[in-house]
Parts: structure tokens; C-alpha cells; sequence
């Protein structure tokens, strides 16, 4: 007879494979608790006890790989129960998965627990590390701007390269106590240029200045393109549009003529403006 079963609260487990008996280490619980047929405090054929030495190296060989958002779950249950002290090795289970122990990186597990429900999904799904939520760290209370954003993120199925961007800069906002721009109706890319816009106006009035230069120049028919901002860098952006290859081929060599005939240049000091950098075709 074992003692009362101890799950480790692991979170968004669904590629657990159906059917599989619950895998135990001494008291705890590894494996997600799914109903069975028998008692999990009694020998069946349902649970199987692990030969590890040690419980993070069961947790490790049940789960070869923990993203962040699943470690801050499982942190969060650890720093509350004195057993799970005494029996896990908090930073051998760490080094595990490729993360420094340390007391930032704790304090950035527990904010994650705080944050949104959606959110810490997002963060888990996109395999956010403590680096990406480091801006957790700024707020000292809850802020529901903040947490409306994040929700936001989460529900937009926002990338990880642009949701990373827009919680540094919105956080870096709200921090300097300013309003973030309305999101009603924008993607996170073009939410992404407002929050930068906001931050540095600066850039953006260059930004604009560049785009209007752009469109005075003699574009072939069909033919367009504009600057933009991706994080810190600034690409041009064309659009050439055919109803056929050869179409597609000739609009391509025109404009590459246009583009020949002037020697491009930054009309912005490179203070207020990035250099350009490689233009995207689409």
C-alpha cells in the first residue's frame, strides 16, 4: 500500500499518451491524474513505480522537455509544500531543462504565475525563456492595462518574435505612465508600429518622411512599396502584383531599373533613424 498519491502540478500536459499506467516516485505523482480503474494507493497494473535516483531526474525522464510557463506551475507548488522541498532538487531540475537557477529567474516564475491565464498559455506554447518576460520584473503591482494586453496577445495568436517586442515597449509605456494606443481592429505587427511610434515620435515623423520620399518615385504599373519597422530595423517593403510569370518578370526588371537610376540614401540622421536593411518582396 502506497500513502496518498501526490500529483506535481505540471500544466498543459495534453500530449500525455492515453492509456499509459500513472507513473509514481515515492509519493508523487508524475504523470497527469487521469481516472482509473483501480485505486491509485493500491498495486495494479495501472501504476508504475520509477527506479530514479533522484525525483528531478524521474520528473526529467518523464518529461525530457519543460518550457518555462510549465516550470513556474511546478515552482509555484514547490515553494509551498515543505515535502517537495525536502524530496526535489529545485536547481538540479533546472540545470535539467537548460535554465540557470537564480533569484531573478525565481522571482520571474512567480510574476508569471500572476499574470493572465491566456497569457502564460501563449508563453508556454511560444516557449517564452526568463529573458522574454524579463519586463514581469518592472511592475511592482498588477497593472490591468498590462494584463489587458497580454490577454490581448494571447487570443490575437500573436508570433513570438513580435509578442516579445510589444511587452518590452507596451511595458516600457506603461511604466512611464502613458496610455497604450487603442487595439481595435489592428493586427499585433501593426499594433507593434504603434507602440514604437508612441515610444520614439522621433522616428516615426522620419519614417514618414521616408515613405513620402519613396512615393514620389516613378513606380511601375502594379508596383508599390513603402518603409517599415521590424524591432529595430528598418526594411523596405515592395508589393509587385501579376496575373502571370512573365508579368511578375517584367514588373520585377522595371522596377529594378527605378531603383538603379537613384542612388538610395538615408534622409535621416542615423540617430533618429536605423540604416535599411534587407527589403522584403511579396
Amino acid at each position: 500500500m502506497r500513502n496518498t498519491p501526490h500529483p506535481l502540478n505540471i500544466a498543459w500536459r495534453e500530449d500525455w499518451p492515453q492509456g499509459w499506467p500513472h507513473f509514481f516516485w515515492g509519493q508523487w505523482l508524475i504523470s497527469p491524474l487521469v481516472k482509473a480503474s483501480k485505486p491509485l494507493d493500491s498495486a495494479s497494473d495501472s501504476t508504475v513505480e520509477l527506479g530514479s535516483d533522484s525525483l528531478h531526474q524521474a520528473i526529467k525522464s518523464c518529461y525530457p522537455q519543460l518550457s518555462f510557463a510549465q516550470l513556474a506551475h511546478l515552482y509555484e507548488q514547490w515553494r509551498h509544500n515543505p515535502a517537495l522541498q525536502q524530496e526535489l532538487n529545485w536547481q538540479a531540475l533546472m540545470a535539467g531543462y537548460g535554465f540557470r537557477d537564480s533569484e531573478p529567474q525565481r522571482l520571474t516564475l512567480q510574476k508569471l504565475i500572476q499574470m493572465p491565464s491566456p497569457f502564460q498559455a501563449w508563453a508556454h506554447h511560444k516557449a517564452l525563456g526568463p529573458k522574454d518576460l524579463a519586463i514581469l520584473l518592472s511592475f511592482a503591482e498588477p497593472n490591468p492595462d498590462f494584463d489587458e494586453l497580454l490577454e490581448w496577445m494571447a487570443h490575437s495568436q500573436t508570433s513570438k518574435s513580435i509578442g516579445v517586442q510589444v511587452l518590452e515597449i507596451a511595458g516600457e509605456l506603461l511604466l512611464m505612465g502613458k496610455a497604450l494606443p487603442s487595439r481595435k481592429s489592428l493586427r499585433p505587427e501593426s499594433y507593434l508600429m504603434e507602440l514604437e511610434g508612441q515610444r520614439r515620435p522621433l522616428s516615426r515623423a522620419a519614417l514618414e518622411n521616408k515613405n513620402q520620399e519613396l512615393s514620389t518615385l516613378p513606380w511601375p504599373a502594379r508596383c508599390s512599396g513603402r518603409w517599415l519597422r521590424l524591432g529595430d530595423a528598418l526594411v523596405l517593403e515592395t508589393k509587385v502584383m501579376g496575373s502571370n510569370f512573365q508579368e511578375v518578370r517584367q514588373r520585377l526588371e522595371a522596377l529594378s531599373r527605378v531603383f538603379l537610376a537613384r542612388e538610395d540614401s538615408p534622409s535621416q540622421p542615423a540617430s533618429e533613424l536605423s540604416s535599411p536593411s534587407e527589403g522584403s518582396c511579396q
